[in-house]
């Protein structure tokens, strides 16, 4: 996903971008991005960030698919 917003500094990325409780908002709970990052390595992939301030920034996820159609592959075979 790419958008062409504010950017974001490398500092912001590595410091807060996925902490928990950190927003930049109103509003909120700063959790969205924290839960999402989790979630992403929970099933073995990555969340890569490329950024430039006042340019964009372009947010990549990468996940093992093929792991993930092994474990549907294996729960069919037991639930048969």
């Amino acid at each position: 996903m790419t958008d062409t917003g504010c950017g974001m500094t490398q500092e912001f990325i590595r410091t807060r971008l996925f902490k928990p409780f950190s927003t930049t908002k109103r509003s909120g709970m700063g959790i969205g991005a924290y839960e999402s990052f989790q979630y992403v390595r929970e099933l073995g992939g990555s969340i890569d960030v490329d950024s430039r301030v006042d340019e964009g920034t372009t947010v990549s996820i990468t996940l093992p698919l093929f792991e993930t159609e092994r474990r549907v592959a294996q729960e069919l075979e037991n639930t048969r």
